[in-house]
């Protein structure tokens, strides 16, 4: 009895061996083997037809999963590696979708993990463009029905917007106070911040312009109290537009800027060459325009040509991406 078993031992033994040389004569690695033999035998069976440079890929991915082989191997042709597998694994693609993805791919600023979101708001929006801005900048969804906190690790490239929300006793700790030769109130900024308005300021100077600070950091309950104060003047779908919830300001990151000239207000900076000059250079200083009117729908804000928004380095890359900063951070940034 006990021969038996050994030789059906050592049989087993000859197959798994012979099997293995059959793999190496058609030209797979050791490496390759070992992957191949973590497979169903129905699947290393696969491989026996000759060397296979598509399933040996396949299987040797560490994002490789078994029993999602079949649908690698249907969708292979259509997507990289990096998008396969992932629309493969999270169950996304599949025959009735494939062909959207393909579309929605296409765009420039498409981000892999967002597919969901394309697919759920697919046709709701004129065009690509308009999806992708939508679901990158999550102004797709009802404004305020995300609570995401501001990552402020991220430091001069926080997001703050309606969906990132800083906590209500946020502060930065490098807030400085904002001499009166450049402001008529007793306001503060982030360091960094300031040194960059005044090299703005000074050069716009030269140029003959008035780029004095009406408003700067406000903390939690100055934005709330602000917030509360604009309610009575208008309905909240109109205060919306134009002011901040407390916690979803920028202004309460010390980075964010109201500039009025003398002589204008919010409702004619716009027109004045101080606001012109702003658009054209203030991102030599590290600063973008936040709000625009063209961009009103992906920021969910009317366009407001007096407010900066403090981005260091990364201010002429934004300008000339085209993008909102909302968008910026979700494609560059978020990750």
């Amino acid at each position: 009895m006990k021969k038996i078993v050994v030789s059906l031992f050592i049989l087993l033994i000859m197959c798994g061996c012979s099997k293995d040389y059959k793999f190496s004569k058609l030209g797979y690695s050791d490496e390759e083997i070992a992957a191949i033999n973590t497979l169903s035998e129905e699947n290393r069976d696969l491989f026996l037809k000759g060397y296979n440079e598509t399933l040996i890929n396949l299987v040797t991915n560490k994002q490789f999963k078994e029993e999602n082989l079949d649908e690698y191997l249907k969708f292979r042709n259509d997507f990289n590696d990096e998008y396969l597998f992932y629309l493969v694994n999270e169950n996304i693609v599949n025959d009735e979708n494939f062909e959207k993805i393909l579309i929605i791919s296409k765009d420039p600023y498409f981000i892999l993990e967002k597919t969901s979101e394309y697919l759920e708001f697919y046709g709701k929006y004129m065009n690509l463009r308009t999806l992708v801005e939508a679901v990158n900048s999550l102004s797709c969804y009802e404004q305020y029905s995300k609570e995401i906190a501001a990552d402020t690790s991220k430091n001069y490239l926080v997001l703050v917007n309606k969906f990132y929300t800083l906590d209500k006793n946020y502060e930065p700790d490098d807030l400085v106070e904002v001499d009166k030769k450049y402001t008529k109130y007793s306001l503060k900024l982030r360091k960094e911040c300031y040194e960059a308005y005044i090299r703005m300021y000074e050069d716009g100077l030269e140029e003959g312009l008035d780029l004095s600070i009406n408003s700067a950091y406000r903390n939690w309950q100055l934005q709330y109290d602000s917030y509360n104060r604009f309610l009575t003047i208008d309905p909240q779908n109109v205060v919306d537009t134009y002011s901040a919830r407390p916690g979803h300001s920028e202004h309460q990151t010390g980075l964010a800027i109201d500039i009025i000239s003398e002589g204008s207000n919010f409702d004619t900076f716009q027109y004045t060459d101080e606001a012109k000059w702003m658009a054209d250079n203030c991102d030599k200083y590290g600063f973008i325009i936040r709000y625009t009117d063209e961009k009103k729908d992906v920021t969910l804000y009317k366009g407001e040509a007096w407010q900066v928004r403090y981005v260091g380095d990364e201010a002429t890359k934004i300008k000339e991406s085209g993008l909102t900063f909302d968008e910026y951070y979700a494609y560059y940034l978020e990750k």
